[in-house]
């Protein structure tokens, strides 16, 4: 049996309407980092 369709291989895209988009690489560092509780000293 032959194949109809080849490998499905997209493109990376940059969305730019509303909606889920691409978040800048900054936002997604920022939102790795470990939370600091309000009693953390370094809240403070």
């Amino acid at each position: 049996m032959t194949r109809l369709v080849g490998d499905l291989n997209p493109p990376t895209r940059l969305l730019c309407g509303t909606g889920p988009t691409n978040p800048d690489p900054r936002v997604l560092r920022a939102l790795a980092a470990p939370v600091l509780g309000q009693f953390d000293p370094a809240f403070t």
